[in-house]
């Protein structure tokens, strides 16, 4: 997946950039995925605080159903 999943959302890396994802039997790539910047982090670290509240009050057979 060459996307990253901040705030509910898939988007693209700030800056596009990606990593590859090597094979543990024999280290050929087998895919690309999404390379975080630092400024992403951000973006997913203020959604996380903002959303923590209303998830920390929930029960966790609330938290289950979602």
């Amino acid at each position: 997946m060459n996307h990253l999943w901040i705030d509910g959302k898939a988007c693209i890396a700030t800056d596009g950039a990606l990593y590859d994802i090597h094979s543990p039997a024999d280290g050929r790539v087998i895919g690309q995925a999404a390379a975080a910047s630092r400024a992403d982090i951000d973006k997913a670290i203020v959604s996380a605080e903002a959303a923590f509240a209303s998830w920390a009050s929930k029960t966790a057979y609330e938290r289950e159903a979602t």
